[in-house]
């Protein structure tokens, strides 16, 4: 079965979902737009065009069942907007939850939205235009709106993620703990390259972001 990668970019504006698969080819990218003038005065508004969100994103993933699942996570200096931020996260994460099975599980992502832009074009300040330039410089895909940009970002984060993971799974499989020198990592790193595609920038930048290089020396393999 071939690896899938999904990234969600919550908004109660514009919830976006992209699904790519281990060869990086775009399998579907969507836009939850809501068009109730109404949903930003009114509570009942708001709680109607969550649930919809939540409704998609369920049908979104049971129909690809993507084996890693970025979503950007909410912004905690937008203070304002920070719990209408938070229900919208919450029934995502809820919606994911209920299309788990005894064969279905799988493995979620929540970055920073700094860490997004940094991954995106290198920079915690990036402005909209930008991201969706580096998009199309980078990944040779273009976008016509900015959300359907960051949760294709979110893809990319994934599959980088997965690599990461699968070739330390490979390189220490004969002992039950990691631990990671320089040399070591350099290979695990040129290895990363040739298969995922990726620079080594990129790589060591998610691993910087996310501060999961720290995690990555303490990870156990189950046996």
């Amino acid at each position: 079965m071939d690896i899938t990668f999904c990234g969600i970019d919550p908004s109660l504006r514009g919830t976006a979902m992209t699904v790519i698969d281990s060869k990086n080819k775009l399998l579907e990218s969507k836009l939850i737009k809501s068009t109730n003038e109404k949903f930003e005065r009114e509570m009942d508004e708001r709680i109607e065009t969550i649930r919809i969100i939540g409704s998609r994103v369920y049908m979104f993933v049971k129909r690809y069942e993507p084996q890693y699942i970025c979503i950007e996570n909410f912004s905690f200096g937008s203070r304002n907007s920070l719990p209408i931020q938070g229900m919208v996260t919450g029934c995502i994460l809820n919606s994911i939850r209920d299309t788990f099975s005894e064969d279905y599980q799988p493995f979620i992502i929540m970055p920073s939205p700094i860490s997004v832009k940094m991954f995106a074009a290198n920079s915690n300040s990036a402005k909209k235009d930008l991201i969706l330039l580096n998009v199309y410089k980078r990944f040779g895909q273009s976008f016509d709106d900015d959300n359907l940009a960051d949760s294709y970002v979110l893809t990319q984060m994934a599959r980088c993620i997965y690599f990461i993971d699968n070739e330390l799974m490979n390189l220490f499989r004969h002992g039950n703990k990691i631990t990671i020198g320089k040399e070591v990592f350099e290979l695990h790193i040129k290895n990363i390259m040739k298969k995922g595609g990726y620079k080594k920038a990129e790589i060591e930048r998610v691993l910087k972001i996310d501060k999961m290089e720290k995690n990555i020396k303490k990870l156990r393999i189950r046996k």
